[in-house]
C-alpha cells in the first residue's frame, strides 16, 4: 500500500515538473541606458550583467547626482514597451547607426544595464516614491520647458520623465530622443543626464521550449542581417522570434534534460521496487541431492 501511495505521489510531481517544463512564462529583458557628457557615471562604456527589478531601477535613478557636481535635470526617455533585442533597430541605416548607440558610446559617462525586469509598472513605483512631479509627452517638452525656466536652474536634480508613445517607429523615436537631447542640452547649458528604459514588459506564455527553439535555428538565417554586436564577456542569443540579442551567461539544464532526469529516477524508483517485491518472495534456500521417498513427493 505504502509502494502505490509513493507512486502515486511521484507521478504527481513527476507531471507537474513536465508540464512546468514545457510550458513557461517568460519576461522579456527590459535595458536601461544611462548616459551624460559629464562625469556623473564615473565609467564610460561600462556594460553591467546585474539583474534589477523595478525597485532597483527607480532607486539607481533617485539616488543618481548626489555629490556635490550635481545636474539640473535627469531626463528619463520612456517606452511603454522596450525590449533589449530591440536596440538595434532603433537604427535607420544599419551602416551609420542610430544616434542612440552614438549618443551612449560617445558620452562621458555611460552605463548600460541589458538585464532589467519588469513584473509591474516602472512608473507605479516612482508615483509611490513621491518622486515624479515632472512627466510628459515627447511633443510637449518645448512647451515644459519653456513654462518651468525655474526647474533648469534650481541647483538641485529634477526628475523628468518624457514618454515615447508605441505608436512610433523605433527609428523614429530615435529621432525624438536626439531632437529632445538637444533641446534639452541648449535649455540646462549641458547639466543635463539621460536615460532610457522600458515602462513594462509583456510576459509571453511558451508551449513549448523545443520549438522555439527550432522556430529560433530556421530564423537565424533571415535575422542575420541584423545581428548585434556584443561586448567582451557576452554571447549573441536569439528570441523566440529569432531576434538577436546579448547574453552575458546560460544554464546548461535545460527543461528537456530535466525531464529526463526525472523520468530516470521515476524508473529507478519503479526498479527498487520491484527488487523489494521479489526479495519478499519466499523461494527454498536448500535443496536436497536426493528426491523424498515414494508416495511423500507432494
Amino acid at each position: 500500500m505504502n509502494a502505490k501511495v509513493l507512486v502515486g505521489v511521484l507521478c504527481g510531481a513527476l507531471c507537474q515538473a513536465t508540464y512546468a517544463a514545457t510550458e513557461t512564462t517568460l519576461y522579456p529583458h527590459v535595458p536601461l541606458l544611462l548616459w551624460s557628457q559629464r562625469s556623473t557615471f564615473e565609467s564610460k562604456n561600462a556594460y553591467l550583467s546585474s539583474v534589477l527589478g523595478e525597485k532597483e531601477i527607480a532607486s539607481t535613478l533617485l539616488s543618481e547626482n548626489q555629490g556635490e557636481d550635481k545636474s539640473e535635470v535627469l531626463c528619463v526617455f520612456l517606452r511603454n514597451k522596450l525590449r533589449t533585442n530591440e536596440i538595434a533597430e532603433f537604427a535607420k541605416d544599419k551602416t551609420t547607426g542610430s544616434f542612440l548607440q552614438h549618443a551612449v558610446a560617445g558620452a562621458g559617462s555611460s552605463v548600460v544595464i541589458s538585464h532589467t525586469t519588469r513584473t509591474y509598472s516602472l512608473l507605479h513605483v516612482l508615483r509611490d516614491a513621491s518622486a515624479l512631479k515632472n512627466e510628459i509627452a515627447v511633443e510637449d517638452l518645448e512647451s515644459f520647458l519653456s513654462a518651468n525656466k525655474p526647474l533648469l536652474s534650481d541647483k538641485k536634480t529634477d526628475l523628468l520623465v518624457v514618454h515615447i508613445a508605441d505608436s512610433y517607429t523605433l527609428p523614429e523615436a530615435d529621432e525624438l530622443i536626439k531632437a529632445a537631447t538637444e533641446l534639452l542640452s541648449t535649455a540646462t547649458a549641458g547639466s543635463v543626464d539621460f536615460a532610457l528604459t522600458g515602462n513594462e514588459a509583456e510576459p509571453k506564455r511558451i508551449a513549448s521550449p523545443l520549438g522555439r527553439r527550432l522556430t529560433a535555428n530556421a530564423n537565424a538565417n533571415s535575422t542575420a542581417a541584423s545581428a548585434i554586436v556584443c561586448e567582451t564577456g557576452f554571447q549573441i542569443g536569439y528570441s523566440s522570434t529569432g531576434k538577436a540579442f546579448c547574453f552575458s551567461h546560460y544554464v546548461h539544464m535545460t527543461p528537456e534534460v530535466l525531464t529526463g532526469v526525472l523520468f530516470g529516477l521515476f524508473f529507478i524508483f519503479l526498479a527498487y521496487i520491484g527488487l523489494s517485491a521479489l526479495s519478499a518472495i519466499q523461494t527454498p534456500t536448500r535443496y536436497p541431492h536426493h528426491g523424498p521417498p515414494r508416495g511423500k513427493e507432494f
